[in-house]
């Protein structure tokens, strides 16, 4: 059985390898100068797991049926606190879009709304393994205080088995 520092490493190995893909799957979509790319980190507070979290982003906009919408997949990683001796994990991979409310020119503050699949994995002592799928519901802003740097605050709740609210803070870096 894995150590909690070794299962601690194995998960930052994780996110970093899934971040790296979510940013290269999306590196052709560039390229063609179509839909803006931004990269981002966040912290987060889940109040269910009362538990803080770390995460990564990757944002680019997409064309749905003449909507322009905001491709925002994302993974998250939970410190929970032991209880009882029992080490527990929770580790959270979504995939959401994002619809911005109001005129796209407005810099300084950009409400937006979205929705999504989340998936999240919980586990205790390598006793206890489970995982959920879910659907996500997302309230945010963005703050235009100057590219390449936008700070964001965002509201989520995920239905699943298991579900989870939670708020996140966090910067973009990009376009």
């Amino acid at each position: 059985m894995l150590s909690r520092k070794e299962r601690y490493l194995d998960m930052k190995k994780l996110l970093l390898a899934l971040t790296v893909a979510l940013a290269l799957t999306f590196v052709p979509e560039r390229a063609n100068a179509q839909s803006p790319l931004s990269f981002g980190a966040h912290g987060l507070y889940d109040f269910d797991a009362e538990s803080f979290g770390i995460g990564a982003q990757v944002r680019t906009g997409v064309n749905l049926g003449g909507f322009g919408l905001v491709l925002n997949p994302n993974v998250e990683y939970l410190f929970i606190d032991d209880i009882g001796g029992i080490d527990r994990t929770h580790f959270r991979v979504n995939a959401d879009l994002l619809y911005q409310i109001g005129a796209s020119y407005v810099e300084v503050f950009q409400p937006y709304l979205g929705a999504g699949l989340g998936i999240q994995r919980t586990s205790a002592d390598g006793d206890f393994d489970n995982t959920d799928v879910g659907l996500n519901l997302l309230a945010g802003a963005n703050f235009g205080i100057g590219a390449p740097v936008v700070p964001f605050v965002q509201a989520g709740l995920f239905i699943g088995d298991q579900s989870l609210v939670g708020v996140k803070v966090g910067i973009l870096f990009g376009n």
